[in-house]
């Protein structure tokens, strides 16, 4: 793609080191945009607020850094008051969400990023959902081009710790956000489907669907974890229908009658297990086939998943728009995907399409019994196709194309 000196700032609260999946997105693709865009900037916030960080990660462009009052998410305070200043804020005070601390200082730096390096285009991606609003005021003090990238729907989902008045007023900005923009990019094609059925009056922009993507890890140590003959992995948290609930009875069934056992197969999880998890895991006598492991770093967990036989994706049929990032870390190291989903969902369409694992249906125990099985005697027989496709380079090309597009 051809150089242009036309200054491109993302705005993203979560980036480089901040390892929640969230920052990703847009860590990857600046690596990729800075060969195009040499006047590349980021605008995110402040590396002293961050909680998770993850120092092997790191992104593109000139880095813009700025605090948020208050900080969120935020250490638990030993301070009564704090404590309950915090609690009011998440669950009353803030407008939109927790993050809202953040508009006004970032607008401020925004602004001068735009005056000071020519910037002509701007993407806004979320959630966190607040940033957005920073786009409505720069559509109105700038000449910037708006693009807002949406990860997940906004006001159109149930989000959790949303009231009555912030559903109210998160659908009162998006709707102004949207007549703002300049340009739309969705995740996913349902996510689009979603966007359009709500907002079709206000979609008269240029928009596009850009999924996440992944760069191959031909060139990683893989580290097996343990000796048994099939090593199954799952990285990340447990929430909403994303339970690991879903599969403890079917794995129950499976030792009863002998497909698997503590020496040729277990899960291993890098996670969020519940108390809950663990009463069910000893109800069903799955302790030894079930390991729960502490969290590593970004660039262990891929020489795990690269030393693994398959790789555990469920994903509820509350986020059916959704392609986990978790997804596209699999694909990177070719190994056969167990995924449990909606079977309208976008992670099915993904999995059959690519021809990568199992799909078994969410809530359908017979389904993840056979799923399973099938997985097990059909290891390494998966081809892969088109996944060259979701490569990050191709991706991050497509991106700019539609830039271009504005």
């Amino acid at each position: 793609m051809k150089e242009t000196d036309n200054g491109l700032l993302i705005i993203s609260i979560l980036f480089a080191p901040d390892q929640r999946v969230g920052g990703k997105r847009f860590t990857f693709l600046s690596k990729i945009f800075e060969n195009t865009y040499k006047n590349l900037h980021i605008l995110t916030m402040d590396e002293k607020q961050i909680l998770d960080k993850d120092n092997t990660l790191w992104g593109g462009g000139t880095i813009h850094r700025v605090k948020m009052y208050p900080s969120f998410p935020t250490k638990n305070s030993p301070n009564f008051i704090s404590r309950i200043f915090y609690s009011l804020w998440r669950d009353y005070l803030c407008v939109l969400d927790p993050y809202s601390g953040w508009i006004i200082p970032a607008f401020i730096k925004a602004y001068k990023i735009y005056k000071k390096y020519n910037i002509s285009k701007v993407i806004i991606t979320g959630p966190p959902f607040s940033p957005m609003m920073i786009g409505v005021l720069l559509s109105i003090f700038s000449k910037a081009k708006i693009i807002f990238d949406y990860r997940d729907p906004w006001s159109t989902h149930d989000w959790v710790n949303q009231n009555y008045f912030k559903k109210k007023s998160n659908s009162f900005f998006e709707k102004i956000a949207i007549k703002r923009a300049d340009g739309y990019v969705f995740c996913s094609g349902l996510m689009r489907e979603k966007f359009f059925s709500n907002f079709h009056e206000n979609l008269d922009k240029p928009y596009s669907i850009i999924t996440n993507g992944f760069y191959p890890k031909n060139g990683v140590r893989p580290i097996k974890l343990g000796s048994t003959d099939n090593i199954m992995i799952y990285t990340g948290n447990f929430y909403g229908e994303r339970q690991l609930s879903l599969i403890l009875k079917p794995f129950a069934t499976l030792v009863k009658d002998g497909t698997i056992d503590r020496k040729n197969f277990q899960l291993h999880i890098f996670g969020n297990l519940n108390d809950i998890d663990r009463r069910l895991i000893q109800q069903y006598s799955l302790d030894e086939i079930i390991v729960e492991h502490s969290k590593v770093s970004y660039s262990k967990v891929i020489q795990y998943l690269k030393g693994s036989d398959f790789l555990f994706l469920p994903s509820g049929s509350d986020v059916e728009y959704a392609i986990p990032f978790k997804l596209f870390d699999y694909l990177s190291v070719r190994k056969p995907i167990f995924a449990v989903a909606s079977k309208n969902s976008s992670v099915a369409q993904l999995i059959n399409e690519l021809d990568c694992g199992v799909f078994s249906e969410i809530d359908n125990d017979l389904s993840i019994i056979v799923g399973l099985k099938c997985l097990i005697s059909n290891k390494n027989k998966y081809t892969y196709k088109n996944i060259e496709n979701y490569n990050w380079e191709k991706i991050a090309f497509r991106y700019i194309e539609f830039l271009h597009l504005i």
